[in-house]
């Protein structure tokens, strides 16, 4: 049993290995295309995002942690290094640091997300 659950975290981890273009996003009030966040997924736990300015320059990154409490549930958590937190998050729809999403799907080039009445769309970048 405890070979199988190591198997799924390790899938998981392989899956979300690499940098992820968000692309758009989905509420019940419509869709919004977005291109300038990024979500970074290295090794067992480390995390970055990075959200850049419609002209390609760096608005802002965090590093940060991420594990997954269930098979299906992705918590992200992300602190000051270079950037403030709270300088960074307004350019995002995250109210705090610390985020839980539904994996709705992860395959080699898609990863879809949801959390707080939304659906978001990534790519393989």
């Amino acid at each position: 049993m405890l070979c199988l659950l190591a198997s799924c975290s390790n899938s998981l981890e392989n899956n979300l290995a690499g940098k992820w273009q968000l692309h758009k996003v989905e509420t019940a009030e419509g869709t919004t295309v977005v291109d300038t966040v990024f979500y970074n997924f290295q090794g067992k736990d480390v995390f970055m995002i990075q959200i850049l300015t419609s002209e390609d320059k760096l608005r802002g990154h965090l590093y940060g942690f991420w594990e997954s409490p269930t098979e299906k549930t992705l918590s992200i958590e992300v602190l000051s290094y270079g950037y403030n937190v709270e300088d960074v998050l307004p350019y995002t729809d995250w109210q705090e640091k610390k985020r839980i999403f539904d994996i709705n799907r992860i395959k080699r080039n898609q990863m879809i997300l949801s959390g707080d009445d939304k659906r978001y769309y990534f790519k393989k970048f």
